[in-house]
């Protein structure tokens, strides 16, 4: 039962990842990196000074329950999914 548990949990947590990456395509107009996410473009925006990097903060606020540095991790998940 447990397994079954982790394996919804796991699930959940994919669909979730999907809707953030469509939503930020939508955002962008479809000019994003691909595979970037609003985590991991808050941390580069905010590493890089621009105006939005102000929700670097608020949000890894929000996700510090789960992860500590999230929008941090988020972007170096994303490089590395790049990389490959």
């Amino acid at each position: 039962m447990r397994q079954i548990a982790i394996e919804v949990l796991r699930r959940i947590k994919n669909i979730i990842i999907t809707i953030d990456y469509f939503l930020y395509q939508v955002v962008c107009l479809g000019n994003p990196d691909p595979g970037e996410s609003f985590s991991g473009s808050f941390y580069r925006v905010e590493r890089d000074k621009k105006f939005f990097g102000f929700m670097r903060p608020f949000t890894d606020f929000l996700f510090s329950p789960f992860e500590k540095n999230h929008c941090y991790k988020s972007y170096m998940k994303e490089i590395s999914a790049k990389n490959r």
